[in-house]
């Protein structure tokens, strides 16, 4: 198999927040790239931090109704969860909510660096809040 045959055209969409007014990318990748590396390459694009970031997809078919599949796996690769070529991935950011249950999980010497977290996606959440008011009034 040629590597071109596995190379997929794929259009990179933001909905958090703070980077939702970026266009989105569109970028050949790989079917071999992991979950994780695109997280990487969506938080240098659109500044939202790995751990922060929730990936789905929908693929093109004309049928713009299919629903988002979550990408949940970070050690695995689009080709795993069957993405194709005019793909479209969605990056969101996780909720507070979610973060509170994966904290709870993780090891306790974290907890500083969670709070500090909440901090900002709270922070984050108000922002975006008062930007959908400010649109509401202007439109």
């Amino acid at each position: 198999l040629m590597l071109s045959d596995t190379l997929l055209s794929v259009t990179l969409k933001s909905l958090a927040a703070q980077s939702c007014e970026k266009p989105p990318l569109v970028r050949r990748l790989p079917s071999t790239l992991t979950v994780l590396k695109i997280k990487a390459l969506l938080s240098r694009q659109f500044g939202l931090n790995v751990e922060l970031q929730e990936l789905s997809f929908q693929s093109n078919n004309n049928n713009n109704s299919s629903i988002p599949i979550p990408l949940d796996q970070d050690d695995c690769d689009l080709a795993y969860f069957g993405v194709g070529n005019d793909a479209i991935i969605y990056m969101q950011e996780m909720d507070v909510s979610q973060i509170h249950q994966n904290g709870s999980r993780s090891n306790k010497h974290d907890e500083q660096q969670q709070a500090r977290l909440l901090e900002r996606v709270e922070q984050q959440e108000s922002q975006a809040y008062d930007f959908m008011q400010r649109k509401k009034q202007l439109g």
